[in-house]
């Protein structure tokens, strides 16, 4: 019997504290736990992981964002109905493999939660059958593994959900120092589950700057589908029905880099950035056995969407901590600059290394997926364009059913008293929100200077016969910055300098 005393637990993260994001993102995907389809504000892990667990490819998209941009973070779980699969029905020992010393993966009450890449060695056997073996598992690849763990008839992988069988080891014994491995891919979401999603996110008063759609579909052409619903969604949002405007961050699917140019080159929205690939990344709850594993590159361009100022190029690759290298990410499945794939060229968005001095992984280019000639060819053109969308609409909406003082000279034009008092309403929350670098006036930059825009100008028409029309008709123009693709250089040898 255990002596009197006294038991204390000391909990970490109670406090929640989380540095303030730049930009609210909305995830929407699948999440280990939480009530589906309903739009909640997370402000910090510990709330996370209240709310919605810690496995899921929702769980680690929201984790990324709080540890790197931090939150909150609108989350919505999706009611998912593509069922998570095994890329494998049995895992074959790598030494001397047969049916006995196989491990089965399509156990009855296997449900895996992620996308996960299995691993399991034999330790230790006696006589080669499953009583006496001994393993250990890692569900990123071989980066983490377990501790040692006694084999059964089946084994539960801690709450990932995934479950080994084992064979009984008589016929083709286990061996000590065999490895077995194999994939697992989470549910998934299709067209329809998005569809009450979207629902669920018109009815919410809750506000955000973008959507993120967490997760890989199974295939490109999976992808393809799905990238048409949110393009339609995001389309009927920009109507004077909704008065909404909003991009959208999504992944290319599982598959190769073929794959994906086949289902996408067609695909045609600026409101959508679409990234293919994976890389290796510390994720925010550390399951046994996963602590470094792939994710999708959709995941990193979220982080730094949520993580930067409007005007940021989230490709750029120095000049503050918010840009540059990816935090923590490492061995990219695709890397667009060793092995081109096309990918770019079609407005796909990548990971990549630089040469010569610029060490770590970085985003190619976070495009937007419009046709050559677009005004909005990249992220900060689109995001920069919804936030005016938004400061004009609330001007509007402030403006209606007022009334102006209009010429007496049977125009029914503004005065021009009026008119300029009209283009200050415009142009100072314009101003204040999104700025002007040519006159120095507006918030400040991922570098420090003023004004996400180089310029940024609105000016009411003063032809229109507002007393008949009834009608203020306004023209707000927007001067991006220039953003750098290339720098050529030329160096020679002279006589002198």
């Amino acid at each position: 019997m255990a002596l009197p005393g006294t038991t204390i637990s000391i909990l970490d993260g109670g406090l929640g504290i989380t540095t303030p994001a730049t930009s609210r993102a909305h995830v929407i995907g699948v999440f280990e736990s939480g009530t589906a389809n309903v739009p909640t504000l997370v402000g910090n892990q510990r709330q996370l992981k209240e709310l919605f667990g810690t496995n899921g490819p929702g769980n680690d998209t929201v984790g990324r964002i709080l540890d790197i941009a931090g939150g909150p973070v609108v989350v919505t779980r999706v009611t998912a109905t593509v069922v998570a699969t095994y890329g494998q029905a049995s895992m074959p020992s790598s030494i001397a493999p047969g049916a006995n010393n196989a491990i089965g993966t399509l156990v009855a009450t296997s449900a895996p939660k992620n996308d996960y890449a299995i691993v399991v060695n034999i330790i230790s056997t006696v006589s080669g059958v499953l009583a006496g073996t001994i393993f250990q598992y890692s569900l990123d690849g071989g980066k983490t593994f377990s501790p040692n763990i006694a084999a059964a008839a089946t084994v539960a992988l801690g709450t990932s959900g995934v479950t080994l069988e084992f064979g009984t080891g008589v016929t083709n014994v286990y061996a000590a120092g065999a490895t077995y491995t194999g994939t697992s891919k989470a549910p998934h979401y299709d067209a329809s589950n998005l569809t009450t999603v979207f629902n669920a996110a018109d009815a919410s008063v809750l506000a955000w700057d973008f959507f993120v759609f967490a997760g890989e579909a199974a295939t490109a052409a999976a992808a393809a589908t799905l990238f048409a619903t949110i393009s339609a969604r995001l389309a009927s949002y920009a109507t004077p029905a909704k008065d909404r405007y909003f991009r959208a961050i999504m992944g290319a699917g599982e598959g190769t880099p073929a794959s994906v140019v086949t289902a996408f080159s067609a695909l045609i929205d600026v409101r959508i950035a679409v990234l293919q690939g994976k890389g290796r990344a510390p994720v925010s709850f550390n399951a046994v056995g996963r602590s470094i594993p792939h994710l999708p590159t959709l995941v990193f361009a979220a982080e730094r969407a949520a993580g930067n100022v409007m005007s940021t190029d989230l490709a750029q690759t120095s000049g503050a901590a918010s840009v540059g290298a990816l935090i923590g990410v490492t061995e990219p499945g695709q890397n667009e600059f060793l092995s081109p794939a096309g990918l770019d060229d079609i407005r796909i968005g990548t990971l990549r290394t630089w040469p010569n001095g610029l060490p770590g992984i970085f985003l190619t280019n976070v495009w937007l997926k419009g046709s050559p000639g677009t005004d909005f060819e990249y992220w900060q053109h689109g995001r920069m364009m919804d936030e005016a969308c938004k400061v004009v609409s609330g001007v509007a909406a402030g403006l209606n059913s007022s009334n102006v003082i209009c010429k007496a000279d049977g125009t029914g034009q503004l005065l021009e008293f009026s008119a300029r008092q009209l283009d200050a309403r415009f142009q100072r929350p314009l101003d204040n929100v999104i700025g002007s670098g040519v006159r120095g006036i507006g918030p400040a930059t991922v570098d420090g200077s003023t004004g996400h825009l180089s310029d940024v100008k609105a000016q009411v028409d003063r032809t229109n016969n507002v007393l008949s029309t009834k009608t203020l008709i306004v023209t707000v123009s927007l001067v991006p910055r220039a953003y750098f693709k290339n720098v050529t250089v030329t160096l020679s040898y002279r006589l002198a300098a």
